[in-house]
């Protein structure tokens, strides 16, 4: 999941609009895909953990600064029957932001 969290117009200092571009990368039961979670993490040298809503995530950008335009990257293992999902212009915004597109992690 990569997110891009934009400015206010009116303040730069806080979030407006929050773009997201998701992608399945693997589908199995919930303790292979926390193992796998935990392999792609710690290939990428992120720490595991789980948010308050006790969703196993893993950050592999997070979001810096005390403007918004910030980019963000994270490993979660979701529910079954997540859709794939992009906005048409989040690609380009994002190469903006990080200067390239890592694309998918290895499944």
């Amino acid at each position: 999941m990569r997110r891009i969290h934009h400015p206010r117009r009116d303040d730069p200092t806080r979030r407006d609009m929050v773009w997201r571009s998701v992608t399945c990368l693997a589908t199995g039961t919930r303790a292979q895909m926390l193992g796998k979670l935990g392999r792609l993490a710690s290939g990428h040298g992120a720490e595991l953990g789980n948010d308050r809503f006790d969703i196993a995530r893993a950050a592999l950008l997070e979001p810096a600064g005390d403007r918004y335009q910030l980019p963000e990257r994270r490993l979660v293992v979701a529910p079954d029957g997540v859709v794939d999902k992009q906005r048409p212009a989040f690609t380009e915004r994002w190469h903006r932001l990080v200067g390239h597109d890592p694309g998918p992690c290895a499944a």
